[in-house]
């Protein structure tokens, strides 16, 4: 948790559970119902929680209740404290969408879902949460190909219709990235701007939507400009948020780590370690849609940084997802619901 601390967690934890009190305060003193014992027995006061109380409305402890008004500052307050500090938490992470996966790489295989072709893919996307655009970085593979490394947990998702039916249905898989050959990158950051502001323009292209976090968390103006990509977006971002939501820290390895890939040595596959490679035979059997398949090359290449310093790339994974879990979770969900 060291790093967390280093990030402002305390600061988050301190706003949550004081603006939690002042919330529970002000149901109390509706209900005249703000007297210590009341307090303690009827709402879960601790003696820290009425020791914070009566330090901020002094009056409660000879039984006089504060105003409406003086209740609703003190939590616009700490409001804006819990806000900044998740700024702190999440700053430069950013959420990268590439919304047409499959047309970015001009992928034209329907995939195969337990022993069958699927009919059609309606579509097709990548969401991966990166630490920083500084951990983006390039990689000249031993064969050759010059390949850009977009690196932290994310999501593979696809809708399709199966073969004998007519309703489509959602498949995702987690993903810790995205290895994918220079010319498909350049596309992606290079492809048509959506909007025309220039603080934003950068960030929502037609190949790729990038949804800097902390921007979210302190920006009142964000979701206007962001507002349209997003709701074109929200069944990937969803799809992302629930995958996310399940992975396990404890988990974090070499052997579960998995990589979508656009690189021509293994194009359109999931990349996995040769060990996890076989172990998979029930998924490698019922397939992926959207995708050829697996393939156990991941720990082969060693260029990559969870393949040749496996440790440091599991520490930033871990404590990218606890950045996440702290402050991120609530800012996209808010965020996807204000622009529904």
């Amino acid at each position: 948790m060291k790093p967390l601390e280093v990030l402002g967690y305390s600061k988050i934890l301190e706003a949550w559970e004081k603006i939690n009190v002042l919330t529970a305060l002000r149901a109390a003193i509706d209900r005249n119902e703000f007297d210590a014992i009341s307090l303690q027995k009827k709402y879960g006061f601790s003696r820290k929680d009425l020791e914070y109380v009566w330090e901020v409305f002094p009056e409660l402890k000879v039984h006089r209740r504060p105003t409406p008004g003086a209740i609703a500052s003190r939590i616009d307050e700490l409001n804006k404290m819990l806000r900044d500090a998740m700024v702190g938490m999440l700053e430069g992470m950013e959420l990268w969408i590439f919304p047409k996966g499959s047309c970015l790489i001009c992928g034209v295989y329907l995939g195969m879902v337990e022993g069958s072709l699927r009919r059609d893919v309606l579509w097709s996307s990548v969401a991966i949460l990166v630490p920083s655009v500084n951990n983006i970085f390039r990689y000249r593979l031993l064969s050759g190909e010059e390949c850009v490394g977009i690196f932290g947990i994310g999501a593979y998702m696809c809708e399709f219709i199966p073969e004998r039916a007519k309703d489509a249905t959602t498949f995702t898989i987690p993903i810790h990235g995205v290895l994918m050959e220079m010319p498909m990158y350049e596309r992606a950051i290079s492809s048509k701007k959506r909007v025309v502001v220039p603080k934003y323009a950068d960030y929502i292209r037609e190949h790729l939507v990038r949804v800097p976090l902390s921007e979210l968390a302190g920006s009142k103006f964000a979701p206007r400009f962001f507002g349209p990509a997003i709701r074109e977006n929200s069944k990937a971002i969803l799809g992302f948020l629930r995958s996310t939501r399940a992975f396990s820290v404890a988990d974090v390895c070499i052997d579960g780590l998995t990589l979508l890939s656009a690189w021509r040595g293994a194009f359109n596959k999931l990349l996995v370690t040769e060990s996890r490679f076989g172990k998979l035979s029930t998924d490698v059997i019922k397939g992926v849609p959207g995708v050829v398949g697996y393939e156990g090359v991941l720990d082969k290449l060693r260029e990559l940084p969870m393949v040749h310093n496996t440790d440091a790339f599991v520490d930033s994974t871990r404590l990218l997802w606890l950045r996440l879990s702290v402050a991120g979770f609530s800012i996209l969900e808010q965020f996807i619901g204000a622009t529904r």
